[in-house]
């Protein structure tokens, strides 16, 4: 690939182009010319360094993978390029397939700014006497993905698994770089010796490979003989039922009061078994606001789509109950996912109040128009999860002692009848007579795993203070803005905010604080999340401002 060969607008390219059909050169010309840099095929390799001798690497992380991946427009159809098998290339790179990378830090000239160009050498998934695959890759300063290539028959569509696996390599190589200059020098943790395995006569091994693992208790079945052979004896044929026979049968089964799964395969008795449609009016996510078009657009067009498109923004009760009761079942779901895109939810409020709608945290932007890009799993969130049911039912053996009738039911994903770009998800949903309609939030903090809550209170990090020799949740925590969000969201008349502690019944430990709206402390707040709403959030929903269209300029 090194033969030069200039190309009508003066940029000169690769002799690969040449096999190109007259699109793909359409498309591979622009490519070059928006980088700024000519054919990164055509960058000497004495100006490149290996990845893992760079100094500086870009910070790709898996979030702008997916960004690039999923929600790219094609330029070929405009529509996301939704590559999710894509994002399976991460067993190539496990696996060692991505090899010879190589990676510049070059100028682009179009643009004033610093840009990467990384290079690879992919070896096929089952091909493996095939030629390498070769790749390269355009990335940001700050990771994001500005394009790609590879020379596999589907690499012109730039999301094939070679250009992602070369990505994932580059998103670890950066993440062990940041690892071990970010961190004081430390000792190596030694290794758990394995237990030493008792032995054993040969005669009591059972050295037959089991069916499966976990299912090998019993030793090996002997040859059969005549003794231990089955049964010379003939089977005694059984008359079939007689068709009033079997509509008495029917008849006995359908008034049992259970619904049998028989009787569906029944004619006669399969009417009752054909599901009613039932047509849901739920309101369109705010992720179908997107138009390739609006890409093209310059900031001052663009914030004037978005405020036209802003104002058209209402749903009605029926759709916001639709949604919560659809979402209430299935929690995490992709229809979840789905409709917070783009939704300053609880979690986000503070974070999202904070920032400066006129510099603000593209990683915000990022987490609030791609959630599903955004899942991530810690030591902490994982106890949480693991925790949260038994937290619940400790909550509800309290408060049922106190409260007439108390019920704790699942929450679905609830946005504001206003406000439409606020959502929430609260824990539970909790009803008794005395009260009302509440809801529940609970939390269930690692660091108090094995201390008392208490002894936390006077921590910075924690979301609890003694006021008044009570603990309360502080006001000034991401928590207090959490709950705040759900209750305007909710229209619930308060939140019960549980912390708990312990493992087992003996060492549990129980926070509840009823918490009610706070009128004068979320008017203002609502304000500025509206105002990053318009200004920002929907300038990514409309055209990707912050994350394709800003690489693309």
């Amino acid at each position: 690939m090194s033969d030069k060969r200039p190309s009508d607008d003066g940029i000169a390219l690769s002799s690969y182009v040449s096999s190109l059909g007259r699109d793909d050169k359409t498309r591979y010309r622009q490519k070059c010319g928006m980088l700024g840099t000519g054919d990164p095929y055509l960058l000497p390799t004495s100006r490149m360094v290996p990845a893992l001798n760079c100094d500086i690497l870009p910070g790709v992380e898996f979030p702008d993978i997916y960004i690039y991946l999923i929600s790219k427009p094609s330029e070929y159809t405009g529509e996301s390029m939704k590559a999710y098998k894509s994002l399976d290339a991460y067993k190539y790179f496990v696996s060692g397939k991505v090899d010879d990378v190589l990676v510049s830090r070059q100028h682009n000239t179009t643009s004033d700014k610093h840009i990467y160009l990384i290079r690879s050498k992919v070896k096929h998934s089952m091909a493996l006497r095939t030629k390498a695959v070769s790749v390269w890759v355009a990335v940001q300063e700050d990771g994001a993905v500005i394009t790609g290539h590879c020379d596999c028959m589907a690499g012109v569509s730039e999301v094939c698994s070679h250009v992602a696996a070369t990505l994932f390599y580059i998103a670890k190589a950066a993440d062990m770089k940041t690892s071990c200059t970010s961190k004081p020098s430390q000792w190596n943790k030694p290794q758990k010796r394995k237990p030493q395995t008792a032995h054993a006569e040969a005669s009591s091994i059972n050295f037959k490979r089991p069916k499966h693992p976990l299912l090998d208790n019993t030793p090996p079945k002997m040859p059969k003989t005549a003794a231990t052979g089955p049964s010379l004896t003939t089977k005694t044929q059984q008359p079939m039922a007689t068709a009033s026979q079997r509509e008495t049968f029917h008849n006995m089964i359908r008034d049992s009061g259970a619904k049998p799964a028989l009787l569906s395969l029944v004619k006669g008795f399969n009417d009752s078994y054909i599901p009613s449609v039932v047509a849901l009016n739920m309101p369109s996510p705010l992720c179908q606001l997107f138009r390739t078009e609006y890409m093209q657009l310059s900031h001052h067009d663009l914030t004037q789509k978005c405020e036209e498109e802003a104002s058209r923004l209402s749903f009605s009760t029926d759709q916001v109950a639709a949604l919560e009761k659809t979402t209430r079942l299935q929690t995490k779901s992709n229809t979840w996912f789905q409709y917070r895109a783009g939704r300053i939810t609880a979690s986000n409020f503070k974070t999202a109040v904070r920032t400066n709608p006129d510099n603000p945290s593209i990683s915000l932007i990022k987490r609030i128009c791609y959630p599903n890009a955004y899942k991530f799993s810690t030591t902490a969130t994982r106890w949480g999860c693991q925790h949260e049911s038994t937290a619940i039912s400790s909550y509800k053996e309290v408060q049922l002692k106190s409260h007439d009738c108390l019920t704790v039911g699942e929450s679905g994903f609830h946005i504001h009848k206003e406000h439409s770009f606020l959502g929430a998800s609260p824990d539970a949903l909790v009803t008794c007579k005395c009260c009302g309609e509440g809801l529940l939030e609970v939390k269930c903090p690692m660091c108090v795993k094995d201390k008392s809550i208490l002894s936390e209170a006077d921590q910075r990090q924690f979301c609890l203070e003694l006021r008044e020799q009570t603990l309360q949740l502080k006001q000034s925590h991401p928590y207090y803005f959490q709950v705040q969000a759900q209750l305007a969201c909710t229209g619930r008349k308060y939140c019960d905010f549980v912390v708990w502690r312990g493992e087992g019944k003996t060492t549990q430990e129980l926070h509840i604080e009823r918490i009610y709206p706070d009128v004068a402390f979320l008017s203002p707040h609502v304000a500025r999340a509206k105002t990053l709403f318009q200004k920002c959030i929907m300038l990514e929903l409309l055209g990707k401002y912050y994350t394709v269209a800003s690489a693309q300029h």
